[in-house]
């Protein structure tokens, strides 16, 4: 099974909030805001249900919405490595290694050119989820 930090089910959850919804909305889901309490990972499959179920009630463009408030502390152990980083490039050469080493939920490549690098993320949509947490993903990184 894949999981995914629960600082970023926690971002979706309190991005929701702040556009509206109550706490009380949040009571059905399998993993409500309360019992997240010493929770490090959520099931991938309940993140990725979330942001489906987010998009439905709060409408088209809330995972970019929320991949904009990202901040580097929501990535854990990632964003205190990317807080080290000298270059920008440097950032997605991390990201890389981290989700080979530590991840299995996405597999980023970054291609090194002379005056324009590339960077490409291997995670093909298999459903809705999936494809608002990569429209997230990607609005986080620019």
């Amino acid at each position: 099974m894949k999981y995914i930090s629960v600082n970023l089910y926690r971002k979706l959850l309190n991005c929701a909030q702040a556009e509206g919804m109550a706490p009380e909305d949040f009571r059905e889901l399998a993993t409500p805001p309360e019992a997240l309490e010493g929770v490090q990972a959520v099931p991938a499959d309940e993140f990725f249900g979330l942001h489906e179920w987010l998009d439905e009630r709060l409408g088209p463009g809330f995972a970019i919405r929320t991949g904009q408030q990202m901040k580097m502390d929501d990535y854990g152990v990632l964003g205190l490595s990317w807080k080290t980083c000298s270059w920008a490039g440097e950032i997605f050469e991390r990201s890389e290694r981290y989700f080979k080493l530590l991840s299995n939920t996405y597999l980023w490549q970054v291609e090194k050119g002379d005056s324009i690098s590339k960077v490409y993320l291997h995670r093909k949509p298999h459903r809705r989820g999936l494809a608002l947490s990569n429209e997230a993903t990607l609005s986080a990184t620019v």
